[in-house]
């Protein structure tokens, strides 16, 4: 949720508000910071399927969000019990001491028999919302369907919006400036990590079009509801976000999140409050763009 001091102009909020983003946070040792993927593939993977549909993973993303909660490495709320895992909650979903462990343990529960649609599938790429499986996993059918049909909603508006069109260059350029430094970086304890200073010189990123709205022609449109998607991911693990106010342009081409020529200005931060390293990561499916943020394990 961004916090009523996140506020974006006209424009960008009502396109923001129909971008498909899929938000997660979760916990890792450095080694499998690096190792780790979707836990979707690999979960897929472990069921045999080593070729999904972005349909099967959106069947899965779309039982994560009816899940909700935050046990680690356990996206699906299962209460397989696994060496090294913690009790969640009080109806035994459980904790897992790191991703690999959380994916057999899923993968465990999809097979033992109880969720024979469920598993085929999954399995062949025909995912279904059985009821009476989902009332035997202890989630209803009826709140995946909902998330399944609140994504359809959002791809018809926002998939289209995030990377595609202008709007699409101007967010792409963000993210390929300086290596991809906005596609993977870690924020050591203390540490202020900066939005615009991630991408400076603004310069270097040449001409980017030009994008109209309520609020006016900017060049560089997009870069505001880009930086809204770290602070949802910072909000998530508890960080300290700063997302100024939009008034007034600092630069004439640049104005979206009111950057000067190295970044300063009306920028977006984030610190990191907590005892541990945490780590931000970009990447695409599809037209979707999707940001993972999580805490580094063993420090």
């Amino acid at each position: 949720m961004i916090r009523p001091l996140h506020i974006l102009p006209l424009v960008f909020l009502a396109l923001l508000s129909g971008a498909v983003v899929v938000v997660r946070a979760h916990r890792a040792t450095p080694a499998q910071a690096a190792q780790a993927g979707d836990w979707r593939t690999d979960v897929l993977s472990g069921l045999g399927n080593n070729a999904p549909t972005q349909a099967t993973l959106a069947h899965l993303a779309a039982w994560q969000r009816a899940e909700g909660g935050n046990a680690a490495y356990n996206w699906l709320n299962t209460t397989q019990p696994m060496a090294g895992d913690s009790m969640y909650n009080s109806v035994g979903v459980r904790n897992y001491p790191d991703y690999w462990t959380g994916i057999a343990a899923t993968v465990r529960t999809l097979t033992n028999g109880y969720y024979p649609r469920t598993l085929v599938g999954l399995q062949s790429n025909t995912p279904v919302v059985d009821d009476a499986e989902m009332g035997v996993w202890g989630t209803g059918g009826g709140a995946v369907r909902a998330q399944l049909a609140q994504a359809a909603q959002a791809q018809a508006v926002g998939q289209a919006y995030m990377l595609q069109g202008a709007v699409g260059v101007n967010v792409r350029a963000a993210l390929d400036a300086n290596g991809g430094a906005l596609q993977a970086f870690t924020i050591a304890p203390g540490q202020v990590w900066s939005f615009g200073h991630s991408i400076a010189p603004i310069s270097a990123l040449g001409d980017l079009p030009v994008v109209c709205g309520p609020a006016g022609c900017y060049a560089g449109g997009g870069w505001c509801d880009l930086s809204a998607l770290y602070v949802k991911v910072a909000d998530q693990l508890g960080l300290e976000s700063s997302f100024p106010a939009h008034a007034g342009v600092a630069d004439s081409r640049f104005p979206g999140i009111l950057l000067d020529e190295q970044g300063g200005g009306g920028d977006l931060t984030i610190t990191n409050t907590s005892a541990r390293p945490v780590t931000f990561q970009a990447y695409q499916e599809g037209d979707t763009l999707i940001i993972e943020g999580g805490f580094v394990d063993g420090y």
